[in-house]
């Protein structure tokens, strides 16, 4: 370890730097970095102010357009709300429309059942007359034909109704 202090003992004698003679040069280093600091800041000064003022201005310019952006994003989204609301409306409506048409065409189409089964039966009940009244025809021609046909059998008018009576009912 002695060897080792001895190696390192010039150093320090060397770094002490033993003058006699005072140090007056910090007042030349400090003017002349007040030198510097000063023409430093006349040349840069503005530039930097320039950046900072463009660098303020872009970011207030993104935030506006930012801003305008959540905007019409807010218009968009309550446009969008109200057409939805609308549909909505609209579909209901449609569906009650829809209801009240589905009544009516059933009670129509059940009025026009109802009308087409009074008809069928009206019909029916003529097709019935009808037929009745036509065999009726057919058995008063037909006791009208045997009774005038044949010469033997004399009847009189009374009895010829009362003949026709029988048949008939």
């Amino acid at each position: 370890m002695q060897k080792l202090f001895l190696l390192i003992l010039p150093a320090f004698l060397l770094a002490a730097g033993a003058k006699s003679e005072p140090d007056y040069d910090i007042l030349a280093r400090t003017i002349n970095f007040l030198l510097f600091a000063g023409i430093l800041y006349y040349l840069i000064a503005n530039p930097i102010k320039n950046a900072y003022k463009a660098r303020i201005e872009g970011i207030d310019k993104n935030l506006s357009q930012a801003r305008k952006k959540i905007e019409e994003a807010r218009a968009k989204e309550e446009f969008a709300k109200s057409k939805v609301a609308k549909a909505k409306e609209d579909a209901t409506r449609l569906i009650e429309t829809a209801r009240i048409e589905a009544r009516q065409l059933t009670t129509k189409i059940e009025r026009d059942t109802q009308a087409s089964l009074i008809s069928m039966y009206d019909s029916y009940e003529e097709q019935k007359e009808f037929t009745r009244r036509a065999s009726t025809r057919k058995i008063v021609s037909d006791v009208l034909e045997e009774a005038f046909s044949d010469t033997s059998i004399k009847i009189s008018e009374q009895g010829l109704v009362d003949l026709i009576k029988k048949k008939v009912s």
